[in-house]
């Protein structure tokens, strides 16, 4: 009978060069994906459902101040018009990115909106 080679056992000499598991400052678990507009059901898509998910994916992120926000904003709506102007943009695109700025400017740090221009506090500006 052939003799059988020993057996031998892995014992590194720390878990840091135990390249076989993760380190324990990794998560277990990765986290959730988190849901897109590809996962929203277009005929039930709401101004307040896209806004609701604009502020989840802005979770754990300061909003502008006021000033930031009134400096970027003609930046980004010409941003959205050549992205709407690419014929790439579906309706739902353009939808939250639009619900992504009214949560901004819901949520804007610094001044309350009472200060903001009258611009940002304007009646119209929720007629469109």
């Amino acid at each position: 009978m052939p003799a059988t080679a020993p057996v031998v056992e892995y014992r590194p000499t720390s878990a840091a060069h135990d390249h076989r598991r993760p380190a324990m400052t990794d998560k277990p678990y990765p986290d959730p994906p988190r849901p897109t507009i590809d996962d929203l059901d277009p005929e039930i898509a709401t101004a307040d459902r896209l806004i609701a998910m604009a502020r989840g994916h802005r979770e754990g992120q300061e909003y502008p101040t006021a000033e930031a926000l009134i400096g970027n904003l003609p930046k980004v709506l010409r941003a959205l018009c050549d992205h709407v102007l690419t014929g790439q943009a579906t309706p739902l695109d353009v939808a939250y990115r639009l619900a992504s700025l009214i949560d901004a400017i819901e949520g804007v740090s610094g001044p309350t909106r009472t200060d903001l221009p009258d611009a940002l506090t304007s009646p119209w500006v929720g007629a469109w």
